[in-house]
């Protein structure tokens, strides 16, 4: 069939407008992704934040043992330390702190797709998991990594999920991979990707594609051909400074739904930042544990 027969039609009726204005709205919405709901951050998160992270008061000569567990999820803890300096305006995510956020994530993710059918499953790996699989595929050993990617099968289900993470640090900067199950491919989102569209962490991210692969197809449990995806990266914001990657990483995790990225607004990370510090705090795992005590030794004239 040609252009010419699909136009031929010149009627100008109530039906022929709303379709074209269909087709107008749903151009529209492919060409411009949805803005990323606001982030609400409360009047009690503002005090929680500004009493751990923003008090002005300087920490105390470190000591040689190892310090206190401040905040703890899961496998994972940081101290008070790195707590406040990773949270701070104008600072990097730490390693540390991230691990104890993905630990949060995946039984927050997990609880609220049983909840809500239809929320996307979501499951992210750690950076200790993605500091071996970053390796160079010729070094690599399978053997180091398989014990954590046969848990996370038996644990969390993840060959059932749509998305799968896995969240990269190298040279102070962040990026996220992604297996996109529903869709059957692999993304890289870097909030701070170069003018020719390669992240500079692009061969990390296909070490590790390679190397993730490489494990699931030895694994003699995994039913899906990841070898067979296709590596895609769908648009995605970038950040505005040198210092927001670790939680734009976050925001892409929080918001992709295994289609399209919604828009950041790089406003809103600031007040992200303060919606990690009070999430963190108030849903750690060890309640025991004084954190206005912690804080209190750590810090000169508090």
């Amino acid at each position: 069939m040609s252009t010419d027969d699909v136009t031929k039609d010149d009627s100008i009726g109530a039906g022929t407008l709303e379709k074209k204005n269909r087709f107008k709205r749903a151009a529209k919405e492919v060409l411009s992704p949805p803005k990323m709901k606001k982030i609400k951050v409360s009047q009690d998160m503002i005090h929680t934040y500004d009493k751990f992270v923003m008090n002005g008061h300087r920490f105390k000569r470190a000591k040689k043992n190892a310090p206190k567990c401040f905040v703890k999820y899961g496998r994972f803890y940081t101290s008070y330390r790195g707590f406040k300096e990773s949270l701070r305006p104008r600072q990097y995510l730490s390693s540390e702190v991230m691990n104890v956020f993905l630990e949060k994530f995946n039984n927050v993710a997990k609880a609220y797709a049983v909840k809500n059918t239809r929320a996307k499953k979501k499951y992210s790996f750690s950076t200790y998991d993605t500091d071996k699989l970053v390796a160079e595929p010729s070094i690599f050993n399978p053997n180091g990594f398989m014990k954590d990617f046969k848990e996370a099968c038996s644990k969390f289900k993840i060959l059932k999920d749509d998305l799968l993470y896995f969240p990269i640090v190298a040279q102070q900067h962040w990026i996220v991979c992604c297996a996109n199950l529903l869709h059957k491919q692999f993304h890289t989102f870097d909030s701070m990707t170069p003018a020719n569209g390669v992240s500079k962490l692009q061969k990390l991210a296909d070490n590790l594609f390679t190397n993730f692969v490489r494990t699931a197809t030895e694994s003699e449990i995994c039913n899906i051909d990841f070898a067979s995806f296709k590596h895609i990266n769908p648009s995605h914001s970038q950040q505005q400074t040198l210092y927001d990657c670790g939680f734009y990483n976050i925001l892409y995790m929080e918001n992709y739904n295994a289609k399209i990225m919604p828009e950041i607004d790089s406003d809103s990370v600031l007040d992200f930042r303060k919606f990690l510090a009070s999430i963190l705090i108030d849903g750690r795992e060890n309640h025991n544990d004084d954190v206005e005590k912690i804080m209190a030794e750590e810090l000169i004239g508090n």
